[in-house]
């Protein structure tokens, strides 16, 4: 297996700090988004979650995931700083609302910006277009944290990708080997708020073949 474990956020976490309460091993139950391409295998957004960890009175989260093509798992470690501390995504982009208090989770709920996205997405879309050797730097890749427990994450993701089109997609993670049937139901109205098919939505974990990580 191919490793990418590279990002400098992780310098600003040693290596002995524990991660916060809520942290731990996630799999990926469900995932969805408008073209049912983005989640089928071999996508690079496919992310096969193993682990969600939050440091740093949760400034920081880091996120070990698989994503596999041609059969062969590729394990990549993603950091994301809290950005709009207090606030939350909601519906188009840019447009933000208190986000909702839940007892012991409300500095997790909210926006989550990855670093070097990039070294996980290699298609994002990079700004200016392509003009006369003009440097150019990658779009960003934000994650919107809308539930999170001891068992449970719903999340939903936004950037742009190699053609410059807006993508969202959304995720249920779950400790186990899927979620509550009101986690079902909440997750559901997640894809319909977002205008996302239910139809749409991948049982990923169902076919999910790559490897546990090694504690």
């Amino acid at each position: 297996m191919k490793v990418l474990l590279l990002s400098a956020l992780a310098c600003l976490v040693s290596a002995t700090e524990e991660p916060l309460p809520f942290s731990g091993s996630y799999n990926t139950i469900y995932l969805a988004s408008k073209r049912q391409s983005v989640t089928d295998e071999n996508s690079e957004y496919r992310m096969l979650m193993r682990e969600v960890n939050y440091f740093k009175n949760y400034k920081y989260m880091s996120m070990t995931f698989y994503v596999r093509k041609d059969g062969k798992c590729q394990i990549h470690k993603a950091w994301a700083d809290k950005v709009f501390y207090n606030l939350c995504y909601d519906k188009y982009y840019l447009k933000l609302r208190k986000c909702p208090q839940r007892k012991g989770t409300a500095n997790i709920i909210g926006n989550w910006r990855l670093h070097e996205p990039y070294r996980h997405f290699p298609n994002m879309y990079y700004l200016p277009k392509p003009q006369g050797g003009i440097q150019r730097f990658p779009t960003d890749f934000h994650i919107g944290i809308n539930f999170a427990s001891n068992t449970t994450i719903l999340l939903e993701a936004w950037y742009t990708n190699n053609l410059g089109n807006k993508e969202k997609l959304t995720a249920a993670l779950a400790r186990g080997t899927n979620i509550t049937e009101q986690m079902w139901k909440d997750y559901v109205n997640l894809n319909r708020r977002l205008k996302i098919p239910t139809e749409n939505i991948n049982n990923v974990h169902k076919t999910d073949a790559c490897p546990k990580l090694v504690q």
